[in-house]
C-alpha cells in the first residue's frame, strides 16, 4: 500500500508505526529510532511555461521572478521555508504564491501558466520535450535537495531493507542518465542496510 503526502505528514506517520518506510526528502533531524540512509541529491531549478517567460538565454534575477506568481511547496515543508528564505525581501507580503504539497498538480499549474515554480528537472523530461515548460536561467540558483529512505528499527525490518534496497538501485539507474547538477548519488560511502540483531 502506497501513501503519497507532504515530507512532515510522512514523516509523522513513520513515528506513528502507520508506515513501514519513507522514500522522501532528507530530514534535518530524524528520530534516534529511525534509520536515515541517503538515497539521492536532485537539482532544483525554476521552470515556467513559455507562455508566460519566453525562451531565452538570459539570465533573470528576483526582480523578474517577482513579475511572476509563485507555486510553491506545501506550507511548513522543507522547501517550503527554503523558498521563503530564497526570495527574501524581494517579494511583498502581497505577492500572490500558491502552495500545493503535489508535485504533480504543481507542474500542471505551471504547464497551464498559472504561475512558475521550482522542481528537479529530472520530473518534468516529458514536459520539456514537448515544449511546454523549459528551465529558466536565474542566478541564484535554488538549492538542491537531498532524497533519503527511512525507516523504523523498532519494527522487522526485512521488508523496508528490501524496499531501500531497490530504492538505491533504481536512484543509481537515474543518475547514469542525467548530468551530476540533475540527479547525484550521496558522495558518502555506501550505506549497507542490515536486520536488527532481534
Amino acid at each position: 500500500e502506497l501513501t503519497t503526502d507532504s515530507h512532515g505528514t510522512l514523516a509523522q506517520l513513520l513515528e506513528d508505526n502507520k508506515l513501514d518506510v519513507c522514500l522522501t526528502i532528507a530530514p534535518e533531524m530524524a528520530s534516534e529510532r529511525q534509520e536515515v540512509c541517503p538515497l539521492l541529491t536532485l537539482g532544483m531549478f525554476w521552470i515556467a511555461s513559455p507562455s508566460l517567460i519566453p525562451y531565452s538565454t538570459d539570465r533573470l534575477g528576483m526582480s523578474d521572478l517577482a513579475r511572476c506568481p509563485i507555486i510553491s511547496y506545501a506550507s511548513g515543508s522543507l522547501n517550503s521555508k527554503r523558498m521563503t528564505s530564497y526570495l527574501g525581501e524581494d517579494f511583498s507580503a502581497d505577492h500572490i504564491v500558491h502552495a500545493s504539497n503535489s508535485l504533480a498538480t504543481s507542474i500542471h499549474m505551471t504547464v497551464n501558466v498559472i504561475g512558475i515554480m521550482v522542481a528537479p528537472a529530472v520530473v518534468i523530461q516529458r514536459e520539456l520535450r514537448e515544449g511546454l515548460l523549459h528551465v529558466l536561467n536565474v542566478d541564484p540558483a535554488f538549492t538542491s535537495t537531498d532524497y533519503a529512505i527511512i525507516y523504523s528499527r523498532a519494527h522487522d525490518t526485512r521488508n523496508a531493507i528490501q524496499i531501500a534496497s531497490i530504492a538505491r538501485e533504481a536512484a543509481q539507474r537515474l543518475c547514469r542518465c542525467f548530468d551530476p547538477s540533475l540527479a547525484a548519488l550521496p558522495l558518502l560511502s555506501p550505506v549497507v542496510l542490515k536486520p536488527n540483531a532481534s
